[in-house]
């Protein structure tokens, strides 16, 4: 038994083509990840003679299943971030009396959290002033993410997290958040990690170098004497 939604595509003197999309709202909607061969919806042809039927879309292809019934399917890999959508036509032809009628279908290609964050470049390097202010705002990591929904909603991290900066887990905006002192450390590095929302979680990191520029904030002194 067949479940979903039918719908009528021709006049009534010419072939009836009815749709089975698999679903209650006749939406055809299928993951990117499937198999080609994968079953995307079924076709059946009310006449009274036999039909011959044809379908314009090499990326799919179309079986007879029963006398006036066709399976069509996937015959390619699918990838949303390339095409996320096909509109495929299905025709059916009495050849003999040339009766003919045709039905577009329109396929969507459902997202999958098949791609990682990635940012512009693999790392950064910024210089700044020893005595720079705590909550100084000194540069966005940005990263992108081609999946959509969840699956491309990205979130930012420090790590090791204790270093003096702070990130904006939504914006990837990286500000101070301690005093530095160049006489005690000349520079710090971390990594900025970018997390998709998506399962499982996919991720991405880039390296930050922040150089320690030394300022006049120490006086001359005299060596003790031994």
């Amino acid at each position: 038994m067949l479940l979903g939604t039918f719908f009528n595509a021709s006049a009534s003197e010419k072939p009836v083509i009815s749709v089975n999309t698999f679903s209650s709202d006749g939406k055809i909607l299928i993951s990117e990840s499937s198999e080609v061969g994968t079953a995307v919806a079924v076709l059946a042809v009310s006449y009274h003679r036999k039909v011959v039927c044809s379908i314009d879309n090499d990326n799919f292809t179309l079986s007879t299943i029963f006398d006036n019934e066709y399976l069509i399917k996937t015959h390619v890999t699918l990838d949303r971030e390339l095409v996320s959508s096909y509109v495929v036509g299905v025709s059916c032809e009495d050849q003999l009396l040339g009766l003919f009628s045709s039905v577009n279908l329109s396929i969507y290609i459902a997202d999958e959290n098949d791609n990682s964050p990635e940012f512009h470049q693999e790392s950064f390097i910024y210089k700044v002033p020893e005595d720079i202010p705590i909550g100084t705002y000194i540069f966005t990591a940005e990263a992108n993410d081609q999946d959509i929904g969840k699956n491309g909603e990205i979130m930012y991290e420090i790590i090791p997290s204790y270093l003096g900066f702070i990130i904006d887990a939504n914006t990837g905006e990286v500000m101070t958040s301690h005093y530095f002192d160049r006489e005690s450390i000349e520079a710090v590095s971390f990594d900025v990690i970018a997390n998709d929302q998506g399962s499982p979680q996919r991720k991405s990191k880039a390296s930050v170098t922040i150089e320690l520029i030394d300022v006049n904030d120490n006086k001359p002194f005299f060596p003790l004497p031994v």
